[in-house]
């Protein structure tokens, strides 16, 4: 396979962002939909899953091992999504495989990031619905493709960060996106490959336009629906972007190192990151970056959430 220059890189990302979003807005953008009924149905690949925990109270998280997965009940019924406990440790952030580089993703830098838990998938239909029902907003379109347990589309940065204020209100935690650092931390889980499995593309481990064996799936599938990462995380790759905390900058010069958000540049617009369903395999790489204006609600966005876990407290990193 002929590898991009970084200019013809450049001007690949920019007709796949071009292409993508006259798609959405002449396919996809359909006004939101009425709220359907809730259901407690989870993700598909529950059954499958290491066993969770219930946190009775905010101490109890101090008994988990890294790596544990664990839920917390709502004030007003029902729990949190499942989170995954990700240690603190340092890795290196940023392009790892030349000549793969976008001007983007360097210099890479060591960041040493905080324990914080993630979740163990996108934030589905099923979960947003219940925030949306309890905060009388709108249920965003699903673009005919189904609800349940596909991830939460046509979110804007501005509705992820309301669902996790709501989930911080529910729970007594802190709840928010993750920091651009924390996303990569954790989608990497220690490995320094273009992919969490290793340099390869090999199909079949992500949802993306030429990660999978005979016609493209060109929509989003159920989460978990593909093998997890080393740590446990699904969808990483592919499926939908990511919304983050981080403000949009060119390039990683004077980026913060502590696993913080970096939140000055151009802050209208939001970094995305893990690729989607409708764009190739190189570009559902762990150091790929993307940005969105944070008012945009498209099919090809959604998110995943963070917990904040007391920086303070001591555990073995893997």
């Amino acid at each position: 396979m002929k590898r991009l220059s970084r200019t013809e890189y450049g001007h690949v990302r920019r007709r796949i962002f071009i292409a993508s979003s006259l798609s959405v807005l002449i396919f996809w953008s359909a006004a939101a939909t009425l709220s359907q009924e809730h259901t407690d149905t989870v993700e598909a690949s529950d059954s499958d899953s290491d066993e969770e925990i219930l946190l009775e109270e905010d101490a109890s998280i101090e008994q988990l091992n890294p790596l544990s997965i664990f839920r917390e009940n709502l004030e007003h019924g029902g729990t949190s999504p499942k989170m995954v406990l990700i240690p603190s440790g340092k890795f290196e952030m940023g392009c790892l495989t030349e000549p793969d580089c976008s001007d983007d993703e360097i210099p890479s830098r060591e960041v040493q990031v905080s324990r914080f838990a993630v979740s163990q998938f996108e934030i589905t239909f099923d979960h947003y619905n219940v925030f949306a029902k309890a905060s009388l907003r709108s249920i965003p379109d699903d673009s005919n493709w189904g609800r349940g347990s596909r991830p939460a589309i046509h979110v804007s940065w501005h509705d992820a960060v309301a669902y996790t204020k709501w989930l911080s209100t529910e729970t007594g935690a802190t709840y928010r996106l993750p920091t651009e650092a924390e996303w990569e931390y954790a989608a990497r889980a220690g490995t320094d490959t273009r992919y969490s499995w290793g340099d390869d593309v090999q199909y079949n481990k992500a949802n993306c336009d030429g990660c999978n064996t005979g016609k493209a799936v060109e929509q989003t599938t159920e989460v978990g629906k593909f093998e997890p990462n080393p740590w446990k995380l699904y969808d990483i790759h592919g499926n939908v972007w990511e919304w983050t905390l981080d403000c949009w900058n060119r390039n990683f010069g004077a980026a913060p190192t502590d696993g913080t958000a970096w939140t000055s540049g151009d802050c209208a617009r939001r970094v995305v990151r893990g690729g989607s369903w409708i764009v190739s395999p190189f570009f559902v790489r762990s150091a790929t970056r993307h940005f969105y204006s944070a008012e945009n609600r498209v099919s090809l966005v959604g998110f995943r959430i963070v917990r904040e876990i007391d920086p303070k407290s001591t555990d073995e990193s893997i």
